[in-house]
């Protein structure tokens, strides 16, 4: 009895047994290819062929640039693949991009051979596939016993691995032991995606009908390792469910020594039937009859470890051949696996014993009554056990509708699901939790349940989506004393808990329960809900949340139990309390949606939101209606509307001031403007008496945004800070930038001055008053958060404020520096409120403490260049010499002087400029940077004026005030005296545009002359130096270092070339005109990169490697764009395309280049991009001429871009705009313009 082994029992490695390639089938497959000529890949050394199948061959490689092993996988078929096997190609391409999880392997590089076949770089991994580790596995275990535990182990691993594919809706559909790759490690690897799908297909053109690349009738996968939907032929039925059989015969062949669970050795049809019908072989059986055998073969025969029934009955559910009967995802099955490891209850046992009960009562029908009771007594005892104390079957909902789906007339209101019921497709995890913390489970999104030991560590499930205002709709229950919540308008600048929350609660089982502020359906911390209209436990609530401009209402089964507003009283002083248990409480005005995993268990389903119009006095920044370029002031009091803008307390206009006359408190209006980049803010202003008040612990308050966080720097009478800093207020001890310096003096006017530079999720400001440096902040904009006690209803915003003091603000400006700034409203009817940048002082360099010799975005913005690269005196030579001097040497990142007297000059020679550098300068000791320096003459002093640096205390026996620090040296004194302790960094700035200079020192303008004028002329008389003929004469000139006789230092030398005169901007374009862009460019001031020329009506690029131009113009919104060209010579032409507040760049390819499409898509390369078109011949050749019809079109958070080329359409991409990035190869000074490049090319 069960001595013979079946027939569907034959190891993997048994030479009768059907490979993928035989079963590979259908239309436009072909097999059985001759072997193909040695293949050449570009950038790669191949060392040997690893393996060669019906598809593709795999390569083992070196990557010649990296110097590091690759694995390649290469199409076969070449430029013969037929449109259904690219389309294959570049989904998995797409695929793998996506999925990053350190058990699938990922891709490097994808490109065309020599030859003209697809290829796919990626990470090499030593080691052996799962079938040749299974048969070592057992090999090794001859004369032990195997223990199944080890390989449940390994499997769960690779469950894993799927189900994170799962997560990100792709089934792989290829899922078998050569597809798993075991590392020396032991760790698995999943690979070839080349079969996988996406669970929702991309849309056509015409929007509306799914492109599944698979035929009706087509079967594709590996015959022996799939589910019977793909044998039936039907791809409309696979899911994810289908791999959980792929993982259930690979489970199987894991435990039985490669065996399968049916016959796979005969006909094809007969396998089929076999997979379709034949239930499988119990795997328990297969080892008695090895048993058996090995026994009659060997008389010393060890009996192998039983295998355990509840290891059986896992397999044999992801076996069941109903998809609805199997785990219904990979992950369900892992945790099975998991529970089993670790001796929990599972599901597989618990519907085995049930089966194992119906059987018994059909053996037995006398006992059948007793039989049914005893089922039932135990369907009660598994269902207890596998879910604790879970909630009975949902209720249906009160419109009959199945959970997740929506009605017709949901759809015509503008409903939209969010969950689809089966995938986290549209959420993931916020930044640093995990997907681990949750699951998709008969429907629904289920708090999977921390360790007790990490309850603290909450989990966090975000939508990709923002929302402003909209309302929201979902259905939750919960088990008992379960604790979890939904967040909105959350930002991940900020960490979650500083997010608005509907809780969701077991009101009697959870002590939250027993306080209104934090019980079921609450606002939590901050309203409670009228009534408590909780079902009773195990019924799924509905509940809704409307969210419009500060307006936030909860519902809760059909009632509406919370009402708040986010500018009322009670919102402010709920969010103080607030505050001090979540640093940074606020409410933003646009975020996203997150479900918190706290307490488990919770189960969310019917997600679904509709968009609102935006409320009344509140304008979206999306609806701007005006734009600031960079480089302008821009007097932000002139833009504050009293009725609209103030927040608390009495403020009134004073002339151009606005004051506070009466203090409430925290007394705070916004200012109604955002910036989208790096920015300057000015406030002055004035503290009144604060005698009746509260003395010691007023403060002035000015809040200032860092991307999406509004901060607030907060000037005390003897402390000054910013916050919230990781958590700590601006005048709490730990906090970074709380620094023993404040504004004691009431009558006295201040002025702070913030400089902001936000570098991707990194960000910097830097704080002065009064001239001085006070603080400043580098690090991680996530460190960043609100401080509710000065905040402004919209993060982003500006604000002032002040706390148990009354202030008067005389003027406060903001100067855009990169990015641009918007006013959210119009300005007031004949307010000017711009004042160009040329009439103000210079545009800011870098802080003082940026990273040495380096520029930001913003400095790149603004035209700022590099003098000295903190390595080499590149670009340096001595005065009437071709050397640089040996007192000169770069040292430590500064270029620094030693030794007797001398002077450097730069090679090159400027006209008007910026010039912007940090001096470090030992005591007794002076030196100074000279302008417009000529050499013809026998020392630069006697050609051009300077700046002098010293410290004036070292030199007060014999200092003149003309010779002073900052002075222009022995001519004008500086209008203040400004020190310069000897060991420290100071700023220098010079500022000469025509005959006028300005010297800035410290951050203070000490200076202003003119060369040439009465006084000037006068000066010069006096000074002696009417002898020198060519001292001030020089429209152009080198720059020169100057140092006396020892030790001097330069940093961040950076200077910014300025045009004598500007041209003026092009009008506005109207929606619907075309406007002719080429009478706009400049090629001396617009090009990047490369030489440009204009001919004739015409524009010339060409250089390299390449060549870019700014078009000045920047379009915002839909925008259609058409460029005629002509492909002279070279490889690649370029076309800088703006996509919202990001951009994406369409390459043609060439001369040698047969890749285009869109780069900087993902983060790929074309190629490698999504939207590539890659062709065995270049698409461009030389002396044609080519149309280009590009449409950008943007819709919320998606986009598309739509490229036809001479008529026809050549690419269309469509996706989320987060997706797309500048890049580095073509990126342009501000993403939002337009460009134009050529790569080896005319």
């Amino acid at each position: 009895m069960g001595t013979d082994i079946p027939a569907s029992n034959q190891p993997h490695g048994s030479a009768d047994q059907p490979t993928r390639d035989e079963f590979v089938t259908g239309p436009g497959i072909p097999g059985g290819a001759a072997s193909p000529p040695p293949i050449t890949v570009r950038g790669y050394s191949i060392l040997r062929e690893i393996s060669r199948g019906g598809q593709a061959v795999i390569l083992e490689a070196i990557q010649e640039s990296t110097g590091r092993k690759v694995a390649i996988r290469v199409l076969r078929e070449g430029a013969l693949l037929t449109a259904e096997q690219r389309a294959r190609f570049e989904r998995e391409v797409q695929i793998l991009a996506a999925l990053q999880h350190p058990n699938i392997v990922g891709i490097l590089d994808r490109g065309t051979t020599a030859e003209g076949a697809p290829y796919l770089a990626m990470e090499y991994i030593e080691g052996v596939p799962l079938d040749q580790f299974i048969t070592e596995y057992y090999v090794r275990q001859r004369g032990r016993r195997p223990d199944p535990e080890e390989m449940l182990r390994l499997f769960m691993k690779v469950a894993d691995a799927v189900s994170a594919a799962h997560l990100r809706g792709v089934v792989h559909r290829d899922l078998k032991p050569s597809n798993v790759r075991i590392d020396a490690r032991g760790d698995p690897h999943i690979l070839d995606f080349g079969l996988a799908r996406t669970a929702v297909q991309s849309l056509t053109a015409e929007g509306g009908t799914p492109r599944p690349v698979t035929v009706t009738g087509q079967f594709l996968g590996s015959l022996p390792w799939a589910s019977p939907e793909q044998a039936e032929g039907l791809p409309g039925k696979i899911d994810i469910r289908s791999d959980v059989y792929s993982l259930g015969i690979i489970l199987y062949q894991m435990l039985t020594d490669g065996h399968f669970p049916y016959d796979v050795s005969g006909s094809m049809r007969d396998v089929l039937t076999n997979i379709i019908t034949t239930e499988p072989t119990p795997p328990s059986r297969v080892l008695e009859a090895k048993d058996a055998a090995r026994k009659v073969r060997r008389r010393r025969f060890r009996r192998r470890k039983a295998l355990d029934e509840t290891i059986e009955a896992i397999v044999l559910k992801a076996l069941a051949k109903k998809a609805e009967n199997r785990y219904q995802s990979a992950g369900d099955m892992a945790r099975d696996v998991a529970s089993y490891l670790s001796g929990q209850p599972t599901l597989a046992a618990g519907m085995a014993a049930l089966a194992r009960a119906q059987r018994a009562r059909l053996r037995n029908v006398g006992a059948a009554a007793g039989a049914i009771l005893a089922a039932c007594a135990l369907t009660a005892a598994v269902l207890w056990h596998v879910v604790p104390r879970s909630p009975p079957a949902a209720q249906p909902q009160a419109d009959n509708l199945l959970p997740n789906t929506l009605s017709a007339e949901e759809q015509a209101a503008g409903w939209r699901l969010i969950f689809d019921g089966k995938t986290l497709t549209g959420w993931h995890p916020w930044p640093g939790r995990s997907l681990d913390d949750w699951k998709v489970e008969d429907g629904c999104l289920v708090t999977a349940g921390l360790p007790k030991v990490e309850q603290k560590v909450w989990g966090f499930l975000a939508t990709d989506e923002e929302f402003g205002d909209f309302e929201l709709a979902f259905q939750w229950k919960v088990s008992e004393g379960a604790n979890s919540g939904v967040k909105y308008r959350a930002r991940e600048e900020e960490t979650p808990e500083t997010a608005p929350e509907h809780q969701v609660l077991d009101n009697a089982g959870h002590p939250n329960g027993k306080e209104p502020k934090t019980s079921a359906a609450s606002l939590w911390g901050v309203v409670g809900p009228r009534a408590d209209l909780t079902r009773p436990l195990g019924e799924f609530n509905d509940s809704r949340v409307v969210c419009q401009g500060t307006h936030i209402e909860h519902w809760l089964n059909g009632r509406k139990v919370v009402e708040c507003d986010t500018r009322s009283e009670l919102w402010d002083m709920a969010s103080r309390t607030m505050a001090n248990k979540n640093p940074g409480f606020a409410a933003s005005l646009r975020g996203r949606i997150v479900l918190q995993n706290h307490t488990p268990v919770a189960w969310f389903r019917s997600i679904k939101v509709r968009p609102l119009e935006a409320a009344a006095g509140v304008a979206p920044a999306a609806a701007a209606e005006t734009s600031v370029q960079p480089g302008q002031w821009i007097d932000l009091l002139a833009l504050v509307d009293l009725a609209q803008d103030r927040i608390a307390g009495a403020w009134e206009r004073k002339g151009a001031a606005l004051a506070l006359v009466s203090s409430e408190g925290n007394d705070r209006i916004m200012v109604p403007v955002v910036c989208q980049g790096a920015y300057e803010l000015e406030a002055r202003f004035t503290r009144a008496s604060v005698a009746a008040l509260d003395p010691g612990v007023t403060r002035v308050a000015v809040t200032f945004p860092v991307g999406a966080v509004s901060l607030t720097a907060a000037f005390g009478e003897t402390t000054s800070g910013v916050g919230y800093i990781d958590g700590k207020h601006g005048y709490q001890q730990g906090n970074p930038t709380v620094v023993p310096q404040g504004i004691p003096e009431t009558g006295r006017p201040y002025t702070a001055l913030v400089r902001v530079t936000p570098e991707g999720n990194r960000a910097r400001f830097d704080i002065s008053l009064d001239g001085k440096p006070l603080t400043s902040w580098e690090g991680l904009r996530s460190l960043l958060s609100a401080n509710p006690y000065w905040g402004v209803p919209q993060p982003g915003w500006f604000g002032l404020g002040s706390g148990k003091n009354e202030v008067q603000f005389h003027g406060v400006r903001l100067r855009v520096l990169s990015g641009g700034a918007t006013l959210l409203r119009p300005p007031p009817a004949g307010v000017q409120y711009l004042t160009a940048v040329t009439e103000e002082g210079p545009a800011p360099g870098p802080p003082a403490e940026a990273t040495p010799n380096t520029l930001s975005n913003a400095d790149k913005a603004v035209g700022w260049r590099l003098l000295f690269d903190g390595r080499t005196t590149g670009g340096w030579r001595g005065y009437k010499a071709a050397g640089v001097p040996a007192e000169w040497r770069a040292v430590d990142g500064t270029l620094a002087h030693t030794g007797p007297a001398s002077d450097i000059i730069t090679v090159d020679q400027y006209d008007d400029f910026e010039l912007a550098a940090e001096c470090r300068i030992e005591p007794t000791v002076n030196g100074g940077i000279l302008y417009r320096v000529s050499e013809d003459a026998n020392k630069p002093g006697e050609t051009g004026p300077e700046i002098h640096l010293l410290n004036n205390a070292d030199h007060a026996k014999w200092l003149t005030p003309e010779k002073a620090a900052g002075s222009c040296e022995g001519l004008f004194a500086p209008t203040r005296e400004t020190p310069m302790p000897p060991g420290q960094w100071h700023e220098v700035r010079i500022v000469a545009k025509g005959p006028s200079v300005n010297h800035w020192l410290c951050g203070v303008k000490v200076l202003e002359y003119e060369i040439g004028g009465a006084a000037w002329n006068q000066r010069v008389a006096a000074g002696g130096r009417q002898a020198m003929p060519r001292f001030g004469k020089n429209p152009r000139g080198h720059i020169c270092l100057h140092a006396m006789a020892g030790g001097i230092a330069f940093r961040n030398l950076k200077i910014r070339p300025m045009g004598a005169a500007t041209t003026a901007p092009a009008p506005p374009a109207k929606p619907g005109e075309w406007m002719d862009l080429l009478p706009l460019i400049d090629p001396a001031k617009d090009a990047m990169q490369g030489a440009w020329t204009r001919q004739e009506a015409a524009l010339t690029g060409s250089g390299k490697p390449q060549s870019r131009l700014a078009l000045p113009v920047m379009p915002e919104g839909d925008y259609q764009l058409q460029v005629k060209f002509q492909m002279v010579s070279g490889s690649q032409v370029a076309v800088m395309l703006p996509v919202g507040a990001t951009c994406v760049h369409l390459v043609l390819g060439g001369g040698g280049g047969t890749v285009s499409g869109l780069e900087d898509v993902a983060s790929q390369r074309a190629g490698l991009s999504e939207a590539s078109v890659t062709s065995a011949s270049p698409l461009l050749k030389a002396g044609q001429t080519y149309a280009l019809d590009i449409t950008v079109a943007l819709k919320g958070t998606q986009a598309e871009v739509v490229v036809d080329l001479d008529g026809v359409i050549f690419l269309r991409w469509q996706g989320r705009q987060s997706l797309l990035s500048p890049g580095t190869v073509w990126k342009m000074p501000d993403p939002k313009a337009l460009g134009l490049g050529v790569f080896n090319s005319t």
